[in-house]
């Protein structure tokens, strides 16, 4: 029998239809893979961001107020440790703001993060702010909250003392400590602050990655 074979002209058309079809799948996949690290990225920043918030939290109220005092706006640059297994904040600035030393307490888990060409820093922004009564008066009939339809409401009415006020906690805030022996509603103000953490993964770039985290700390979470 006489066998017949193919043609190099046959073989190059079928290597032409092979590689049609499966560069948008070998470009699908690599596309899906760097989607997935930046993902992974956004998450790992996300959760240390987090846990920054967690290591301030953890002082208590009364150490974070003297810290913020009139107002608290700090940058912190991360390093990594020898090992390339943690961050810490170069020369230990956060731990000497918020522990008092430089030992080194601060440790960030540094996986997740490619680090080792690019850098990446956070910031600390923290300020006492009163709480107040706010009543909304819906002046337009539209159902929708516009920020000049609330106004301060200075009807609440104490349920210890009768005495009117609109301050939960602030200026004249309800305070819970026998040690001041009044009756007055007078308190702390809330601890308001944001963690802003930035990165890039490049080295010599930019900061091209954040995330953002904002907190409270009531005058009641302080350590007994």
């Amino acid at each position: 029998m006489k066998k017949r074979g193919y043609s190099v002209i046959e073989v190059l058309i079928a290597m032409a239809i092979f590689l049609f079809g499966i560069f948008p799948i070998i470009g699908f996949t690599f596309t899906s893979l760097r989607g997935e690290r930046i993902a992974g990225s956004k998450e790992e920043a996300a959760r240390l961001t987090t846990t920054v918030v967690d290591y301030i939290k953890s002082r208590g109220y009364e150490n974070v107020k003297t810290i913020t005092g009139g107002g608290f706006d700090e940058t912190y640059e991360l390093v990594l440790k020898d090992d390339k297994s943690a961050f810490i904040t170069k020369d230990y600035e956060f731990e000497d703001d918020f522990y008092g030393n430089k030992n080194e307490i601060f440790v960030l888990n540094s996986r997740g993060l490619r680090m080792e060409d690019g850098r990446a820093e956070f910031e600390v922004h923290m300020n006492l702010v009163d709480v107040e009564l706010m009543k909304w008066s819906d002046t337009n009939g539209d159902g929708a909250e516009e920020v000049s339809e609330w106004s301060s409401e200075t009807s609440y009415e104490n349920v210890l003392t009768g005495t009117s006020n609109k301050y939960i906690y602030g200026e004249t805030g309800i305070n819970t400590q026998d040690s001041q022996k009044s009756k007055e509603l007078k308190g702390d103000k809330f601890i308001l602050g944001k963690v802003l953490f930035k990165y890039t993964e490049k080295a010599g770039e930019a900061f091209d990655k954040s995330v953002e985290m904002q907190f409270v700390i009531s005058p009641i979470e302080e350590w007994r």
